[in-house]
């Protein structure tokens, strides 16, 4: 369901909407009603009815709203009082969803309201927790970072302690713990790379930095990452982008949700690691310092010819990136052809107004009714724009 572009008059979906949002006002005047009451239960969690108690409540009330919500309550991080992390974890597509929750979410003296799990400040805490967590102690645990092909963090960490368990699932899974209990659930989503660990002697030790500096190094890499990012929006550097050419050879299916279906791509520079290995996790904040939304624009070719679904693109290409220059709205960043659709790439440096006027651009044309705006960027991935009202969905995994 969308969020956070709906553009298109969907009386179903707007129904359904509206059912989810009577059920987010629900939850906030259970929380404000009985707020002081989870918070008596909270401490003295350690009585199995209280626990027992939390779960249900959350159960009727959150996840009510949605049955993939998970929550944690802590210790308010800027204030005396507690936190709620209201947050789909893994599921990025319903991260929409979780913002527009949390836009409800009231004015409480005692309490703090979090999309993400907030890092841990306190490092002797931060210990405790993942211990708590995961039966592991990395009070001796060491760790190498450096900047990956995507602009992602990758880490290695080193011991000559840890891992005592021989399952690798299970060490990867305590490393992951502690990350996020270092940094933080929103540097898991949109800045980890590759991790990885290995079993040293002391003695190598001396020379990698320990995991109580995790956080600092993590943001200054993040920093110095984005330092190499380009200097102004793209639509002001046109002469300056370097592009790339990539072939692949898709699978043939009935359907072709996404970009299933390309074989022959024209990408900038900056995304042709990404896109050449498949990667499937994607954040523009990982490719522009501006706010830029990177999208693209899915049409339905069948029938037509390659050559003929060339020349439609970079016909409509140059009409869209003309009109979006025009009031510094965006510009188009290359394309793809596919078997069924072609596409045109965009980075959209105001992207309410700029899908407006993209919109309004193609409503000019003889363009036919399969044709929509999506979001490369993971959290989007269930929004979409249709460029005509009555514009069926498109295709889905």
């Amino acid at each position: 369901m969308r969020w956070k572009y709906c553009f298109n008059v969907d009386p179903d979906e707007d129904r359904a909407r509206k059912e989810i949002e009577k059920r987010i006002t629900s939850f906030w005047e259970g929380f404000v009603r009985d707020c002081e009451q989870i918070g008596s239960r909270i401490h003295g969690y350690q009585a199995r009815e209280n626990v027992d108690w939390l779960v249900n409540w959350m159960k009727s009330h959150l996840q009510a709203i949605h049955p993939e919500l998970m929550w944690e309550f802590g210790p308010a991080v800027d204030k005396d009082g507690m936190f709620l992390v209201i947050s789909p974890e893994g599921r990025r597509n319903l991260r929409p969803l979780t913002e527009k929750i949390l836009s409800y979410a009231p004015n409480l003296s005692t309490w703090e309201f979090y999309g993400y799990r907030p890092p841990v400040r306190d490092f002797k805490n931060a210990l405790m927790k993942i211990a708590g967590r995961t039966a592991s102690n990395f009070m001796d645990v060491y760790f190498k970072g450096k900047i990956g092909e995507t602009n992602k963090i990758d880490l290695t960490f080193y011991s000559d302690s840890y891992p005592k368990s021989k399952d690798y699932n299970e060490n990867l899974g305590a490393i992951w713990t502690a990350i996020e209990t270092l940094c933080g659930e929103e540097f898991l989503d949109k800045s980890l790379g590759i991790i990885d660990f290995k079993k040293v002697k002391k003695k190598e030790l001396e020379k990698l930095e320990h995991i109580s500096s995790l956080k600092e190094s993590a943001e200054k890499l993040i920093k110095i990452a984005r330092e190499t990012l380009p200097s102004s929006p793209y639509y002001l550097l046109s002469d300056d982008l370097k592009y790339s050419v990539l072939e692949f050879k898709p699978e043939k299916m009935e359907t072709y949700p996404k970009r299933t279906d390309i074989f022959l791509l024209n990408t900038l520079g900056i995304f042709t690691n990404m896109f050449r290995d498949g990667e499937k996790e994607f954040d523009s904040i990982r490719f522009s310092n501006f706010g830029e939304i990177f999208a693209y624009l899915k049409i339905e070719g069948t029938g037509l010819t390659t050559q003929e679904k060339f020349d439609k693109r970079n016909e409509l290409s140059d009409i869209i990136d003309k009109a979006l220059r025009s009031q510094e709205l965006g510009c188009t960043i290359g394309g793809a052809l596919g078997y069924r659709y072609y596409y045109v790439d965009l980075a959209l440096f105001k992207p309410e107004i700029g899908i407006k006027n993209i919109r309004d651009t193609l409503t000019e044309k003889d363009i036919v009714k399969e044709a929509w705006l999506l979001f490369f960027d993971s959290d989007l991935e269930d929004e979409w724009v249709g460029y005509y009202d009555d514009c069926p969905p498109p295709p889905k995994d």
